[in-house]
């Protein structure tokens, strides 16, 4: 009897520690499978979140195309109006603003332009170039700008009758327009634009803007206005040497 009890016993014990032992392995497999699982959701929630950012990437993407698009065709509807607008200025060349002129400039002497540009000091010179200095001065209580020719130029003299003869008798909104002349010192008197060159605003010079694309449209239709208006003049056309 003591023996069946004893043998029964150790079959209870052996089949018990079976059990512990297969419980302890179902054990392990779940947290293995637990953490596969935790791995598989991080990689889904990571692809999720990659896949919303790509979509996030798309849209501005199509947003960026749109707003290129939308600007290509504001380019195109104002480069047919700066078209539309230089032809324009071209039928109106013989109008109010671009009309020929007789020869009304004014005479200076010599000790004129001395006086308004004090003696042709440095600190009023405006720009030097190879044929010429360009001066600032106050001539008869108005500021202009005093184009000295040097004299030893072999084009001074030449070029001095040449934009007298030219530019005496035109006069176009988009012209500088010559007040008159100095014969005895080779020298032209123009108005003085006090905003500076075009080039000082192209290269920003001095902290300047940058001048904004609908501007520089608007600059363009000019020059070509005032380049139409000089091939166009009557009775003979002034050709432009570049």
């Amino acid at each position: 009897m003591a023996r069946t009890m004893e043998g029964s016993y150790l079959n209870q014990v052996q089949q018990r520690k079976e059990t512990e032992f297969f419980l302890s392995r179902a054990q392990q497999e779940l947290a293995r499978f637990k953490i596969q699982h935790d791995d598989v959701i991080e990689r889904l929630q990571k692809a999720n979140e990659h896949n919303e950012r790509l979509l996030g990437q798309l849209s501005e993407s199509r947003g960026q195309y749109d707003s290129l698009l939308s600007e290509h065709d504001q380019l195109l509807h104002d480069r047919d109006r700066a078209v539309r607008e230089v032809e324009e200025l071209r039928q109106r060349r013989g109008q109010m603003h671009s009309v020929l002129v007789t020869s009304t400039y004014s005479e200076f002497s010599s000790s004129e332009l001395e006086s308004a540009t004090e003696n042709f000091g440095s600190s009023l010179k405006i720009e030097e170039g190879g044929f010429a200095c360009v001066y600032r001065g106050i001539l008869r209580n108005m500021t202009v700008a005093i184009k000295v020719l040097k004299p030893d130029c072999l084009q001074g003299r030449s070029q001095f009758e040449q934009e007298v003869a030219i530019l005496s008798r035109v006069r176009h909104p988009h012209l500088v327009t010559l007040l008159g002349a100095c014969s005895e010192s080779s020298a032209l008197v123009y108005e003085f634009l006090p905003n500076g060159s075009l080039e000082d605003f192209l290269v920003c010079a001095d902290k300047r803007q940058t001048l904004l694309w609908q501007i520089c449209t608007r600059i363009i239709a000019e020059i070509c206005s005032a380049l139409i208006f000089l091939h166009k003049n009557k009775p003979h056309p002034v050709v432009m040497v570049i």
